[in-house]
């Protein structure tokens, strides 16, 4: 049986896909119920995280399945009958691509828990009326932990995904 936290996590990124990609929307419900179906299935995503809202676990399972699709299985080649036939490959393919979608993150989140790099302001008193001030931005930077090379295969696929 899966967890009440793993079907509530599938449930809100249903209802936050259904308006602007239905489609993920439709292969997410269906997992959820193919998670209700399957307890084996549902352990192994239950085992991947606590908290399966806070770490995108519906969302790396569409990443994981567009994953697929793009190496030409067809994962969600048809949505009806029943769910569980959505993920008719094979079982090493379907492991697989879950695999790949938390090793490529987990990583990051982890890092990004653990920071040792906390920010502080100097500033006191109340914000700017901003209204008033027009912003300009003049430079902007940022770093990647892992970039992606997109000159290899592998990595342009998980960005593709």
């Amino acid at each position: 049986m899966a967890s009440p936290a793993l079907l509530d996590a599938f449930d809100r990124q249903v209802a936050w896909c259904a308006a602007p990609a239905p489609f993920t929307a439709k292969v997410l419900a269906l997992s959820r119920l193919w998670l209700q179906q399957d307890t084996a299935a549902a352990a192994a995503f239950d085992a991947v995280a606590d908290d399966p809202a806070a770490s995108a676990v519906p969302l790396r399972w569409a990443a994981a399945l567009h994953h697929l699709a793009f190496q030409g299985a067809q994962p969600w080649s048809s949505l009806w009958p029943p769910a569980s036939d959505l993920l008719d490959v094979s079982a090493g393919q379907l492991g697989n691509a879950i695999e790949l979608a938390w090793a490529l993150h987990r990583p990051q989140m982890q890092a990004a828990l653990a920071s040792p790099l906390t920010l502080h302001s100097d500033w006191r008193g109340p914000a700017p009326a901003l209204a008033a001030a027009p912003l300009r931005i003049v430079r902007r930077a940022g770093c990647d932990a892992r970039p992606v090379d997109l000159a290899q295969a592998d990595d342009s696929l998980r960005l593709a995904s």
